[in-house]
């Protein structure tokens, strides 16, 4: 018997019909039975049109949601400035406008209209308030300064200020990184789905991943009168860091630094800006996603970059006579490499030049037990080359 439930989808009342032949008395008539059917499929079919167009409107009103939480958002923040931040009406005045004047908050023109309209504008002006370089903005947002070298963190305005406590939603965060270790600093909404949801359905996905734009929104918007998001825009599809506000980076400096030193003519120049980058660096590119692949490339990438920063100042460490610059370096190359022959290598040299022969022993030994213990590998003539020329001996000491 086919029931009908307005709780079941289409598709399982399609499952019913397509089922009831065998479910029929044998003295029903085949016509009227055939006429029952056939009109049972169109209501079907009908059902299932429906629940596609729900699906699609659900969509289209997820979106128009995500709009209308950006200028709640600003309506808040404005409110808490008349509140409580001082103002009041006596920092209110009421104006006519003409029908050829400009509405001050929202930046439209107002041509064309057939009577004079109503305005608000302040009286007093505060800096926090000024308008912003985006189009739409009531205020320029304070810059934000993010560690991306081991975990992410986000301060307000500068290296040492405040700490801003992100939504706790774990996937808003993981957007943030996301769009940190993009390019252009921007992911179409399709590229986060498949990356953060990609076992969820797109219309699932879809819900998680506005209900994590507005929870990430709300903690870095928190107390900034903004619209249009904030730090975080949408635009065509597309979630992205708003340019119109400051993102200062670690890995941004990091960067600068390195180009910095490179392009220098002076060595001592090269080394000052090499160190100050490689201080900068406290553990791999965003921890929380070692083994996510969208930041695999960035993380080895600056990985590559700063074992050539630490090769080159322990290099300069050695021929300056330094000894222990050169042994902090190099131990900071076998912390990212420890099967790094190169920098075991500087380390004997380092300790040569301490006078320290046992540790020069001691490091040639640890280098062969590790490769052949790991790797079932030998040092190479080179390594075997220096250790002899450094202790003076015609052949290596045999480990014990």
């Amino acid at each position: 018997m086919i029931t009908l439930n307005s709780s079941e989808p289409a598709s399982a009342l399609s499952e019913q019909i397509q089922t009831a032949p065998d479910q029929v008395p044998g003295d029903l008539q085949a016509a009227p039975y055939e006429r029952m059917l056939a009109t049972l499929q169109e209501i079907a079919n009908q059902l299932l049109r429906v629940e596609q167009l729900l699906r699609a409107v659900n969509l289209q009103l997820g979106e128009v949601q995500e709009a209308w939480q950006g200028e709640l958002a600003t309506l808040k923040g404005r409110l808490h400035y008349l509140t409580e931040g001082g103002g009041g009406p006596e920092r209110l005045h009421t104006v006519r406008t003409s029908p050829l004047s400009t509405d001050p908050q929202l930046g439209a023109n107002a041509k064309g209209a057939s009577s004079p309209g109503l305005a608000i504008i302040s009286l007093q002006t505060h800096p926090r308030y000024l308008p912003s370089t985006e189009a739409g903005s009531t205020t320029p947002l304070p810059p934000l300064y993010i560690t991306c070298f081991g975990r992410l963190t986000v301060r307000r305005l500068h290296a040492q200020g405040p700490l801003i406590q992100l939504c706790r939603n774990s996937k808003g965060q993981a957007i943030l990184r996301y769009l940190l270790a993009q390019p252009q600093q921007q992911a179409s909404i399709d590229m986060l789905m498949a990356d953060l949801w990609p076992d969820e359905e797109r219309e699932t996905s879809r819900h998680k991943l506005q209900i994590a734009v507005s929870a990430l929104r709300a903690s870095l918007n928190r107390e900034q009168i903004q619209s249009g998001g904030g730090y975080i825009l949408y635009k065509e599809q597309t979630y992205l860091l708003n340019p119109a506000a400051s993102f200062i980076t670690d890995v941004a400096e990091f960067r600068r630094l390195f180009a910095t030193g490179r392009q220098a003519s002076d060595s001592a120049v090269t080394a000052r800006c090499y160190e100050q980058a490689c201080k900068l660096y406290s553990g791999p590119f965003l921890t929380e996603d070692l083994y996510a692949e969208w930041s695999f490339l960035t993380r080895e990438e600056l990985a590559r970059v700063y074992h050539q920063m630490c090769t080159w100042l322990a290099e300069y460490a050695l021929q300056r006579s330094d000894a222990e610059a050169a042994l902090t370096w190099a131990s900071l190359l076998l912390k990212l490499d420890h099967y790094d022959e190169e920098a075991y290598r500087k380390m004997m040299r380092a300790h040569s030049l301490g006078g320290r022969r046992n540790e020069v022993l001691r490091c040639y030994r640890q280098c062969c037990q590790t490769l052949r213990e790991e790797l079932g590998l030998e040092p190479l003539p080179e390594t075997q080359r220096l250790f002899e020329q450094l202790l003076g001996a015609g052949t290596p000491s045999p480990l014990p």
